[in-house]
Formats: structure tokens, C-alpha cells, sequence
């Protein structure tokens, strides 16, 4: 007698939910969903509204219908089967509408096609609690380690939000990178879709481009390397990466920048680092850090809080091997 085919466990749903506020009266759908989930394509958002989403218990297909407040959307998807990560971060500090915490490298900030339950604001969440009302006032890339701030309310998130657009946000990161940077510099360079480039997600100077301005200053040089302290004055995707690209000193460890797309598409081809590029990356992630930052706390008394987060212990540990 054989045994009944086993019964196949109910795949995890994934539900998303908004209710449209009063500040977006009269939007597309499809603009206020860019707004509320981040970096993702008019492509993917169209999709979105036809596949899996629902308007006050409705389907509505069209990406262009208005919304108003108080309008409930719904977005069901099956969960995705997520890589493993390291799910750990450290609070840095707390005061007046904010509260600063040191994100690992490896961890994703927001949910996306391959991660939910390993992201930063899912940990926050478990850690702190559905109703604490913390909301991440900007991102930091997947493989960038180093500080990210929350607001602890809509409204200090909001100011935190408008802090960074209007420059009033100074960060300092730090960058190992290829080559000898001998002296410091500044870089006016605009910055675009990669216009040399089949990898969607790669930026690339252009005329074109959004202004884009990063200082950059060599703090300690190691023969063929040179680890730099960043100064980004504009906000741009991969800012620092692709204007060191652009001098020709790339980050250690970037799959994207200074190598050809081949480079990065055999990876991804291959679901992961094969062994044998391993060593001309040096480091698994790339070697970027959100080292400091400085911004006016979200409580209008004008004060300015301060945040330092170490280096980790990988690029700790490939610096003490290049001074020898």
C-alpha cells in the first residue's frame, strides 16, 4: 500500500496595506504608490494595480484612477523565499523624533520582490513593535553598512524627510577603494541610467543627468589602495560608487562599478559569488560605510544631533592585511 501524496503546506500570503491620506487628495494610483513603495518601475506599479491589488475591496486595473482619503488599498502577494541575512542591528542613539541605529551589511532596508521578513524595517518592527511608530527617513544600499535614521512619529519623519532633500543632512562615509587617490577632491559630475549599460539598476556620469557633488578625501593610502572619507552634497542613487567609478578608483567589492556587466550578470546568473571572482572582489559586499552623519533634530528647537558608527570588522580586518 503506498503512502498519499503528501499534502502541500498553503504558501505564506503577504498582504500590504494603505489608507490613502489626506495630502495625497485627487493623486493617480499609480503616483501614490511610487511614493508609498519605493524604487520600483511605472512597469512594475501597472502590474501591481492589475495583478494583486484591491481599491476599498475592488479590483480597478487602471493605473490612472484617483484617489482620495481614507480610500483602503490592499496588496496580496505570495511571500517570496528569501535568502538568509543578517538580521541584527545595533541602536546607536535616541533622542527628541528620532532614533539612529547601525544597519550590517547584507540586511535590505525595505521589503522588495526577494526580501520581507529580512529587512530593516521588518526587524524594527519585531524589535520595537507594530504601533512604535518609527518610519526610516531615507535608505541605505543592501551592501552599505553603517547608520540609518528613523523618525519616531509622521511628523518628525516628515521633517527628517525634508532635512535630507534641502541639504541640511551632513553624512560622512568611508570607502575603500582601487588605486592610489593622492590627494583630496571634488567631483561635479551628473548622474544618470548608465547609458553603456544592459544592468538596469547602474548609474553612470552623463550630461544629462541630475547635478550631482561629492567630496572626497584620501585618509590613508596602502600602495594600491586608498581607504576615502565621502562627503555627499547631493542625494543621488549610488552617488559615491559611481563617482569613484568615474576618477577610476572603484570601490573594493562592487559587483556593479568598475568591472563590465558581464562581471555582475555572471553572478547573478550563478545565484551567488562563484569562488573563482571572489578574489579579485577582496570583499564580499562593497567596501561602504555610513561612517557619520549630522542633522537638525525633528523637534523645532534648531538644535543639531551627531551619530558615529564604527567600521565593521570586514573592512576592519581587510585594512589591518593591506597595512602590512
Amino acid at each position: 500500500m503506498t503512502d498519499p501524496p503528501a499534502t502541500p503546506e498553503p504558501q505564506e500570503i503577504i498582504e500590504i496595506r494603505f489608507t490613502v491620506e489626506p495630502a495625497y487628495r485627487g493623486w493617480r494610483l499609480d503616483h501614490y504608490l511610487q511614493i508609498r513603495l519605493g524604487r520600483l518601475s511605472r512597469t512594475r506599479i501597472a502590474d501591481i494595480i492589475r495583478r494583486i491589488l484591491t481599491l476599498n475591496g475592488n479590483a480597478v486595473r487602471k493605473p490612472g484612477v484617483r484617489v482620495k482619503p481614507g480610500d483602503q488599498i490592499l496588496i496580496r502577494r505570495p511571500a517570496p523565499v528569501e535568502r538568509d541575512v543578517p538580521r541584527n542591528f545595533e541602536e546607536l542613539a535616541r533622542g527628541p523624533g528620532y532614533l539612529a541605529v547601525y544597519k550590517p551589511a547584507g540586511l535590505p532596508v525595505h521589503p522588495s520582490a526577494h526580501y520581507w521578513h529580512n529587512t530593516l524595517t521588518a526587524l524594527v518592527r519585531e524589535r520595537y513593535g507594530e504601533d512604535s511608530g518609527l518610519n526610516m527617513a531615507h535608505r541605505l544600499d543592501r551592501e552599505t553598512s553603517g547608520i540609518v535614521l528613523f523618525g519616531t512619529d509622521p511628523a518628525s519623519t516628515r521633517q527628517l524627510k525634508m532635512a535630507f532633500r534641502d541639504g541640511l543632512v551632513k553624512k560622512r562615509y568611508l570607502a575603500l577603494v582601487h588605486g592610489d587617490l593622492a590627494q583630496s577632491c571634488e567631483v561635479d559630475a551628473p548622474i544618470g541610467p548608465a547609458s553603456d549599460s544592459v544592468i538596469r539598476l547602474r548609474m553612470g556620469v552623463r550630461s544629462d543627468g541630475q547635478p550631482s557633488h561629492t567630496e572626497l578625501i584620501p585618509r590613508e593610502r596602502f600602495g594600491d589602495h586608498t581607504l576615502v572619507e565621502a562627503h555627499p552634497h547631493t542625494g543621488r542613487q549610488h552617488q559615491i560608487r559611481v563617482h569613484l567609478e568615474h576618477l577610476g578608483h572603484p570601490v573594493v567589492g562592487d559587483k556593479l562599478y568598475g568591472h563590465p556587466d558581464r562581471f555582475f550578470l555572471t553572478i547573478v546568473a550563478h545565484g551567488g559569488m562563484p569562488p573563482e571572482l571572489k578574489s579579485t572582489l577582496m570583499l564580499e559586499r562593497h567596501a561602504l560605510h555610513a561612517a557619520h552623519i549630522r542633522f537638525p533634530v525633528p523637534d523645532g528647537s534648531g538644535a543639531e544631533a551627531q551619530v558615529h558608527a564604527p567600521l565593521p570588522p570586514d573592512m576592519e580586518s581587510l585594512i589591518t592585511r593591506l597595512r602590512r
